[in-house]
């Protein structure tokens, strides 16, 4: 699982992620580390094809209810500037109820914003995406991922510092192109950050569970740090135009000419193959040679 673009990041765990985790010294299978069938993937528009690999993190509320909110976390470096998150997120499966799969900004232990992948009630197979502001605020507008849930989404969020201080306008964009799509105005919200979280949550006794799969977890600097751009264009050929010289003659039909050219009038080499003759003029082009004098002919053999 991919993370760091423009930024390094660093956990607890061979995976970089705190405990709890399963496969990584932990049981509990509501964070998984899997191989994914099929991988998560994303053309983006005008740009590269984001492909996550054979490994993605899944994040389910089955089995419920859970005792209390599974968290996981990864450490970067303190920024005071802006940044960009972005990462594939696919939801096979669409739940009811109390289901919450949250990304959390954090500064140390707290949570700043959290963006909470919910089901859409009483559901199955919508979901969303909406955006949340410290431990229970809500603001923003739900993003839709209802439908199709074999659907790969590429979610950015942005984090722009506003101005002086640690004053951040937090901006979530769903299935962007390459292109910085502009500023959709965002949550303000007071930074530093340094942590980036993953929780699962959910109350419900019965009813149809959540399951999200996330990968490639990308977090630079500029937009296409994480949101790779399309390749570059194709280099324009380098093309020398030199001097040359061109011979020109009348052609009948029947008849074959060898051009020849000598440096001395004495010895004489053959130009090329010979050019049958069809009642049109012929041409033939040779490089200038600068260093030297150079003779032609046309003989028919």
């Amino acid at each position: 699982v991919a993370l760091g673009s423009g930024i390094t990041a660093s956990g607890s765990d061979s995976f970089g992620w705190t405990a709890p985790w399963a496969g990584a010294g932990v049981t509990d299978s509501h964070l998984q580390i899997v191989d994914p069938t099929p991988d998560l993937s994303y053309q983006i528009t005008g740009g590269a094809l984001l492909t996550g690999g054979n490994r993605a993190l899944l994040l389910t509320t089955n089995p419920e209810p859970l005792a209390s909110t599974l968290f996981a976390t990864r450490n970067f470096p303190n920024l005071n500037t802006t940044f960009y998150i972005s990462f594939l997120m696919r939801l096979p499966i669409s739940g009811t109820g109390s289901d919450s799969i949250d990304i959390h900004l954090m500064n140390g232990t707290t949570t700043v914003v959290r963006f909470a992948i919910r089901p859409f009630n009483p559901g199955p197979p919508a979901g969303y995406l909406w955006g949340f502001t410290g431990a229970t605020g809500e603001s923003g507008s739900a993003k839709s991922l209802s439908g199709d849930n074999s659907k790969i989404h590429l979610i950015v969020i942005e984090a722009r510092l506003a101005g002086s201080g640690n004053s951040y306008f937090i901006n979530p964009f769903v299935n962007p192109g390459s292109t910085y799509p502009g500023l959709p105005g965002g949550t303000g919200q007071t930074g530093p950050f340094d942590r980036i979280g993953l929780s699962v949550r959910s109350t419900d006794t019965s009813g149809p569970t959540t399951t999200v799969l996330i990968d490639e977890i990308r977090i630079g600097y500029t937009w296409s740090d994480v949101v790779p751009p399309g390749p570059a264009p194709a280099l324009v050929p380098d093309v020398t135009i030199n001097q040359a010289v061109k011979l020109r003659w009348q052609s009948q039909s029947g008849k074959t000419y060898q051009v020849q050219y000598s440096y001395d009038l004495l010895n004489w080499f053959n130009f090329g193959a010979t050019i049958s003759g069809n009642n049109q003029v012929k041409e033939v082009f040779d490089s200038a040679d600068a260093d030297a004098k150079k003779f032609y002919r046309i003989q028919v053999p």
